[in-house]
């Protein structure tokens, strides 16, 4: 068999390392990446010639294996009718039309670009993929960087705030809602977090737009509906877009231009797959399609897509787009629903908040950590749909075992006293789960 692989992203590795690990030895893969797939690919920083897996495996161990690197390569039709592929080479201009048994599709996104005056100017950056990260890495040191601006506030907005301002930096963070972090936390969670940007000197210049970015040839300042301000550097974190718009009349695209596949990862088109940033998985706690652009749901994706190869096997069973970060001291976490999704979809759904040492009260305060945690569950049926977590220490596991309840259906009847070991050194007498849920139980009675 011959798979052609599109993609160097999270669910391109993916799909490469599984085909690799679970279909037959003589199995090809010609993997495509309009980018250098050398510098695109996370690969391990030890790649030998006797690596069992494909992180590991230099050049020429992936060529024995039957993997085949298809470097600054641009796939830009695909002819279903013939299983075919064509690709142009971005050095040579040179095109390849390439023959396969199955096909998957991992173009991924790229970043949202401001339509602006001023994103075309040098250090106007974005971090999207491993080089775009690598490439704002670099920056953390450079002594004529002094004042960054970010705009955005979401996930890769706070990290790049995180990094430059423990590099001594002076950031300003520039959103154009009240608030950061608004489409994964609740309001009383992100006031904590915004206090902790506060205290570690990022300016928070909220409910503006920006206009234009000005400079020559480098950026010199940022300009809002609200004011200027200076930059040496100005990173883009304003969301992302699927790698989809040459495939428009070639798949099935939704209305989001997002590639529409079912639970087997199968497209409209024969032998052809996607994973991915591209596609829409299904949300379970609503049971609705999202584009939830995670690494994890790509991997996953990934996984199911090439275990469909031959035969439908396995279905996606879904994600709960759970997530965490670490914000200077602070570390937090969310799984499924939260409150501004409940209230633009008016979900009957309820939370409780509960604050909870992680330890006894007999234990010395310096080794005791507070956690608060916020439990969703549905009023119909009091199954859980949410939850989010914040401590000072991580505790996110917490969040995975109930993206699990979630997955599973659980009630928060089964949570309130399900069975978490107790050992009075290294725990409370109840696990905040069961607390959460306890409360929620005689929420619901006196409701």
């Amino acid at each position: 068999m011959k798979v052609i692989v599109i993609g160097g992203s999270h669910g391109g590795y993916e799909s490469v390392e599984t085909i690799y690990e679970t279909m037959p030895k003589n199995t090809v893969v010609n993997w495509y990446d309009q980018g250098d797939l050398d510098l695109v690919v996370n690969w391990s920083k030890e790649r030998v010639d006797d690596a069992k897996d494909v992180r590991h495996m230099t050049n020429e161990a992936l060529n024995k294996n039957h993997i085949n690197l298809f470097s600054l390569s641009k796939v830009i039709n695909i002819d279903a009718s013939k299983h075919c592929i064509i690709a142009k080479n971005l050095v040579t201009d040179e095109e390849i039309v390439d023959y396969y048994d199955k096909l998957i599709i991992a173009t991924g996104s790229d970043a949202n670009k401001l339509r602006i005056p001023g994103t075309n100017l040098d250090r106007v950056m974005t971090m999207r993929g491993k080089v775009g990260i690598n490439k704002v890495k670099q920056q953390l040191h450079n002594a004529q960087i002094k004042n960054v601006i970010i705009v955005g506030g979401g996930y890769i907005g706070i990290m790049a705030a995180n990094m430059f301002s423990q590099a001594g930096k002076q950031v300003t963070l520039i959103n154009g809602s009240q608030q950061i972090l608004d489409n994964y936390l609740d309001d009383d969670f992100i006031e904590i977090l915004m206090n902790d940007l506060k205290n570690h000197q990022v300016d928070l210049e909220l409910s503006q737009q920006v206009i234009r970015i000005n400079g020559d040839t480098t950026v010199a300042s940022v300009e809002t509906n609200k004011g200027e301000y200076l930059a040496d550097m100005v990173l883009l974190a304003v969301g992302n877009k699927p790698n989809t718009e040459w495939l428009d009349g070639i798949v099935k695209l939704n209305s989001k231009k997002l590639i529409e596949v079912d639970e087997y990862m199968h497209t409209d088109l024969e032998d052809v797959f996607a994973v991915g940033d591209a596609t829409e998985v299904r949300f379970t706690p609503t049971n609705e399609m999202k584009n939830i652009a995670l690494a994890s749901n790509a991997q996953r994706q990934a996984k199911t897509a090439v275990a469909n190869l031959n035969s439908n096997l396995q279905p996606f069973y879904g994600v709960q787009g759970t997530s965490g970060l670490v914000l200077f001291d602070k570390v937090f976490a969310t799984t499924g629903v939260n409150s501004k999704m409940i209230e633009s979809a008016e979900l009957p759904i309820s939370s409780v908040l509960v604050t909870y040492d992680n330890l006894m009260d007999n234990v010395p305060d310096s080794f005791r950590t507070q956690i608060r945690f916020k439990l969703f569950y549905s009023n119909v049926d009091h199954t859980i749909k949410g939850a989010q977590i914040l401590a000072d220490k991580d505790f996110n596991e917490i969040i995975n075992t109930i993206s699990v309840a979630i997955q599973m259906r659980m009630t928060i009847e089964q949570l309130a006293y399900a069975d978490f070991y107790f050992q009075p050194q290294l725990t409370n007498e109840w696990n905040i789960m069961n607390i959460a849920a306890q409360k929620a139980l005689k929420k619901t009675s006196n409701d």
